[in-house]
């Protein structure tokens, strides 16, 4: 049982056919109703439930028509796009969205924008 109430205890995980044999991939199972995803190569890592999760943008997003969310959940950094909340989200630790969002603020990026 995890912290988040879900029981990942017979959770069927699969890989993709397409993974590059079998190192850089996510996992799914399907855990209670929800999809559940993990790194692979961290198979014991976070699984996180975001059914309560605090989503915002920035308030500099356009008219909220291009923007990613955020939330805090279960400690680590959780992103999402905001025109697909039940799609794929990234998660970060604290010390990995640190660096993240030093990066972006100092330029590190902006290369990315041309």
């Amino acid at each position: 049982m995890s912290g988040n109430g879900l029981d990942f205890t017979n959770a069927r995980w699969r890989k993709s056919r397409r993974s590059e044999s079998g190192a850089n991939c996510v996992e799914v199972a399907r855990v209670q109703g929800y999809v559940a995803v993990r790194d692979s190569k961290n198979p014991h890592g976070p699984k996180l439930d975001f059914t309560n999760a605090r989503w915002r943008k920035s308030r500099r997003s356009e008219s909220g028509a291009n923007c990613v969310e955020v939330a805090r959940v279960q400690g680590y950094v959780a992103v999402r796009d905001s025109k697909n909340p039940h799609g794929p989200k990234l998660v970060f630790t604290s010390a990995e969205w640190t660096a993240f969002t030093s990066g972006v603020k100092t330029g590190d990026f902006d290369d990315l924008l041309t």
